[in-house]
């Protein structure tokens, strides 16, 4: 499943493709990378979510058991990265 990752306020994205069963936390990790960031030790200040027009879906890093497939994200929706 390929998805545009963008970086929030900026024009700036990547492609990413992930899996359904893949964990977030590499996928935030992955944005770090990409934008060229310094990934913290602690992501609680990190958001990544996907914007609809009217639902607001965020990722829960805090729980391990959730994966990327779980949130249903479109195949062509977009999501946003805000360190």
């Amino acid at each position: 499943m390929t998805n545009i990752i963008k970086l929030a306020n900026t024009e700036n994205f990547f492609l990413a493709d992930y899996t359904r069963m893949q964990p977030i936390i590499p996928i935030v990790r992955e944005c770090y990378k990409q934008f060229s960031l310094k990934a913290p030790n602690d992501f609680s200040e990190t958001k990544l979510f996907h914007q609809t027009k009217d639902v607001l879906i965020e990722f829960d890093f805090t729980d391990f058991n959730k994966r990327f497939g779980d949130y249903n994200i479109p195949v062509d929706g977009e999501l946003i990265f805000k360190p």
